[in-house]
Formats: structure tokens, sequence, C-alpha cells
């Protein structure tokens, strides 16, 4: 066993990349409910406008609405250019559902993402949601939602295959490991 400089102790045992890699091969396995959530929760990616990461997850997220003929809202954590581009998109494609935007930020980062989704889910009665986010993203989404999440229960969409995204995957295994120093989040859910 090894104390970090944070105080942080990990066994020299056990190789934690390995381990938070093997999440990812379990959300391929993961048998979604077809219905039955109470929102569909999109954190937002870096770039503003709704193409890239950000179109594919607004994609899934409302394919999932529109399939399931779920009348579930669509909880979508951004900052106001992310919010502005999304409105114009929703009304150009003529989607009908809602849509519900926790904050309006000049600047969002997934943690504040998750800071502002538990402030909202205290102000209101959401008990069951889904999480749509890259696969890369999900392990540490998932610890964010383990720490700070207490009153709803939640599942993750994770969009993407592992093997396209192994460079972005080894960056967030380092942000885990940095946050989780840090005392941010847990290093093992």
């Amino acid at each position: 066993m090894e104390k970090t400089k944070y105080g942080y102790v990990m066994d020299k045992r056990v190789n934690y990349r390995e381990v938070i890699k093997k999440e990812l091969d379990m959300l391929q396995f993961n048998n979604l409910k077809k219905s039955g959530y109470d929102a569909v929760v999109v954190l937002s990616a870096e770039e503003v406008r709704v193409d890239g990461e950000n179109g594919q997850r607004i994609d899934v997220a409302i394919k999932y609405l529109l399939s399931s003929r779920s009348h579930s809202p669509l909880i979508f954590l951004g900052t106001v250019e992310h919010i502005k581009n999304l409105e114009a998109y929703i009304q150009e494609m003529n989607y009908k559902i809602t849509i519900l935007f926790p904050s309006r930020r000049k600047y969002e980062s997934t943690w504040t993402q998750i800071k502002s989704l538990v402030k909202f889910l205290e102000r209101h009665s959401f008990d069951n949601l889904l999480i749509i986010s890259h696969t890369y993203h999900i392990p540490r989404i998932s610890r964010y939602c383990k720490k700070y999440i207490k009153n709803a229960s939640y599942d993750f969409y994770p969009v993407g295959r592992p093997v396209d995204q192994e460079d972005k995957i080894e960056e967030e295994i380092d942000k885990i490991f940095r946050y989780a120093e840090k005392g941010d989040l847990p290093l093992l859910i």
C-alpha cells in the first residue's frame, strides 16, 4: 500500500487502469430498459454546435426518447452557447420533445454539470435517470454520480465503441487518478 501526497491509499498490486477499462467492457452489456426513465440526461461535450460529440449524444437521446414513445424530458447540461444551438436544432428538426436546462453557465465541466444536475434533482422529482455520454466519459461520470447523486437511480447509455476511443479513454483514466487523489471522486465504484 502506498499513500499519495493527498493521502489516498493505493495498493501497488492492483492495476487500477485495467480495473477501470473492465468497467467499459461491462457497459457494452448493460441491458437498458426500453422505457421507464423519468428523464434522459445529456452532458455536453466541449464543442458548442450540435455536431461532433455533442451531436452524437443529442441524436442518441432524441432517438431513444422517440423510439420509446416516452414523454420523459431531455435534461441537457451545457453552456449558454450549447443551449442556444440545441434550441435552434430542435426547432429546425421540428422535434416534439421537452427539454429542461438546469443551468445556463458561461463555462461547463463534467464536475459543474453533475453539480448542476444534483441541484436540479433536489428541486424536481426525477427518480430514475438515463445518462447519455460517450463511452470514454462514463467511468468518470459514474464516479461523480456515485459521490453526489443520492436520491435518484441512474443507468448509462454509452455512445460509441471503446476501440474507437482508446486515446480518450487513457486521458479519462488519468483524470480519474488525478481527481481521486484530490478527493474529488472515488477511485473505485
